[in-house]
């Protein structure tokens, strides 16, 4: 991710990406994440000035379905993700919600 407006030499680094899953068995269609009502600074709490915003889940929610789909146990899971902790379990996807199953 970068931001909107210029740091005088270009643009700063942000905090979020876009992730594509392709595949047979993927529930397509949809998207994951909360796309703000407003985009004007300071209009949305998602926005924190100068074109920055929050993420609304995580790296690790789309990764953590991958991975379960890939078989992986959770101790392998931690060792990969290891800020997945951080988070509530409600906020990563399971396998079931990406694939089908």
């Amino acid at each position: 991710g970068r931001t909107l407006s210029s740091n005088g030499q270009g643009s700063d680094h942000g905090w979020a990406g876009n992730y594509f899953i392709l595949g047979g068995d993927v529930k397509g269609g949809r998207m994951f994440g909360e796309y703000p009502d407003h985009l004007t600074e300071f209009a949305s709490n998602a926005n924190v000035g100068r074109g920055r915003y929050i993420p609304t889940m995580p790296w690790e929610a789309v990764w953590n379905a991958v991975t379960e789909w890939w078989d992986l146990n959770a101790t392998t899971r931690a060792d990969i993700m290891p800020n997945m902790q951080n988070f509530p379990s409600g906020t990563l996807y399971k396998e079931q919600d990406m694939y089908n199953i």
